[in-house]
């Protein structure tokens, strides 16, 4: 509704109230904006704003809204450019491609495409949680298919001006890794079909997303070599291994279709319902494509002894989030380093030869043994103890 005083005068009314939702009471701010058309008339629009987690006193309340009345009427009396999410999202799609765009794009844009970029904060993002997740999901999973995709959008858009959103609470907490066993693909492997096979050996092979891998067409492929598309890192081509592109160029047919695994990149939980039916065929455990993949193909490599740094290359991840993910596994590797250093200074100085353990596990024997002695303790400890039954020696 208009109100032409309000319009004239460019004052904002928002103010707190009590609303119900499912049962649910919570407050909001709800008032009347000043708005200003391209043509130079004025008008105004109601708005209705989350006050978030952190306000809880009417007083809060209160001050919020004060604040956004303040932000609008500034708004009004110095109008700029302003920015739809709808406009930012397709400038975000434009750069990533239509074949890489998320998956909850449609629930994305149907909840936050009419808002202006600056108004999009924490709770507009909890309505679009409850918008595409009605019934929850880990934090994990809301900053991966929401919050990242949101925040690229904006930062593209606004730069360092885009609204600072909170991620969700336990998004980055570190998990064990969970791999799948050789044996696992071996009973696996005959219950499944060409396309299963080329899309479970070209993600265990190569340590890629699934969607990932769904979104690949067949003109992506050419030879030995695959495009990726844009990711983080910019362009990106991987060569295949010779086994794993065989198995890609059985697939029959592979060639006239739209996708180049058969299913696109919306059919992520089809092909993951596919592949349970499987395992229960086969009689082994359901384990994820993400273990069975990305998990199995970085563990793997570092346990055969690859550094960081080729590790995160070939996954397309950083350096530090390979130390943090997989830390445990790299542990190995920088201790043989390090003894291979220190070792090779400890040689030149008192000679032996380099790493050598059991000239480590000789002298603890002799230390235990002489500190034992000097005590006038009449029983000597070895450094490892026998097997149950057998005897400890005795001194002289």
């Amino acid at each position: 509704m208009r109100n032409p005083g309000r319009q004239a005068t460019g004052r904002a009314t928002l103010a707190p109230i009590a609303r119900t939702k499912g049962g649910k009471a919570y407050w909001c701010a709800r008032g009347q904006v000043p708005t200003r058309e391209p043509d130079g008339s004025v008008g105004s629009r109601r708005v209705e704003r989350g006050f978030g987690q952190g306000v809880t006193t009417e007083r809060q309340r209160q001050a919020k809204c004060a604040e956004w009345n303040a932000e609008y009427e500034e708004r009004f009396r110095n109008p700029r450019r302003l920015i739809t999410f709808a406009r930012a999202w397709d400038n975000y799609i434009d750069y990533l491609g239509d074949d890489n765009a998320p998956i909850y794009e449609i629930g994305i844009i149907k909840c936050l495409g009419g808002r202006q970029c600056s108004d999009i904060d924490d709770a507009a993002m909890g309505d679009l949680v409850r918008e595409v997740f009605p019934n929850g999901a880990t934090p994990a999973t809301l900053n991966r298919h929401l919050y990242t995709p949101v925040i690229a959008a904006l930062r593209m858009a606004m730069r360092e001006k885009a609204p600072q959103l909170t991620r969700p609470k336990g998004h980055n907490d570190v998990k064990p890794v969970e791999v799948a066993p050789a044996e696992w693909f071996t009973k696996l492997w005959p219950h499944l079909n060409s396309n299963q096979k080329a899309i479970v050996l070209f993600l265990a092979s190569h340590g890629r997303r699934i969607r990932e891998a769904l979104a690949r067409r067949p003109r992506d492929l050419q030879g030995s070599t695959l495009d990726l598309g844009k990711t983080k890192t910019g362009l990106m081509l991987i060569d295949l291994e010779p086994q794993t592109q065989a198995v890609i160029y059985a697939m029959p047919g592979w060639r006239r279709r739209t996708w180049l695994f058969g299913a696109g990149p919306n059919s992520a939980n089809s092909v993951r319902r596919d592949l349970q039916a499987a395992c229960a065929r086969a009689g082994v455990p359901w384990i994820t494509p993400h273990k069975f993949g990305r998990h199995t193909s970085v563990t793997g490599m570092l346990r055969k002894g690859g550094s960081v740094a080729h590790v995160a290359q070939a996954h397309n991840m950083t350096p530090e989030m390979v130390t943090k993910r997989y830390g445990h596994l790299t542990v190995t590797e920088t201790t043989a380093a390090l003894h291979e250093v220190g070792g090779e200074l400890a040689r030149q100085i008192i000679g032996g030869s380099v790493g050598d353990k059991a000239a480590g596990k000789q002298a603890i024997e002799r230390s235990n043994v002489l500190e034992l002695k000097a005590s006038g303790g009449c029983r000597v400890l070895p450094a490892v103890l026998p097997s149950e039954g057998s005897a400890l020696s005795n001194c002289a």
